[in-house]
C-alpha cells in the first residue's frame, strides 16, 4: 500500500493541545491495539492516531488530512528528527 502524503492543518505542542481542549485533571491516554499493534490515543472524546511504533520522544498534536477526513496524530516535532553532526 503506497504512503499518503498527509497536510497538516494545525500543531499543538501537548501543553498546548491540553489547554485548549482538556479539563484540569483530565489525561490523553495512549493505547494498543492487541491484534494491530497499531498506536493510537483517546481524550475528552477526541480519538487520533499515534505515529510509529512507540510514543514520540518530543510529541506534539497536529491535526492532518490525507485523502479522508481530517483526524488527530500524535508524532515527533520535526527538529527532534535532525542529528547535527558538524558545524562550519
Amino acid at each position: 500500500m503506497a504512503e499518503q502524503t498527509l497536510k497538516f492543518l494545525a500543531s499543538y505542542t501537548i501543553p498546548e493541545f491540553s489547554t485548549r481542549n482538556l479539563k484540569e485533571g483530565e489525561k490523553i491516554h495512549i493505547n494498543r491495539g492487541k491484534e494491530s499493534g497499531k498506536l493510537s490515543f483517546t481524550c475528552a472524546g477526541i480519538k487520533g492516531a499515534v505515529s510509529g511504533d512507540s510514543i514520540p520522544e518530543n510529541p506534539m498534536i497536529s491535526s492532518v488530512q490525507g485523502d479522508g477526513e481530517p483526524f488527530w496524530l500524535i508524532h515527533n516535532t520535526p527538529s527532534s528528527n535532525v542529528e547535527e553532526i558538524g558545524t562550519l
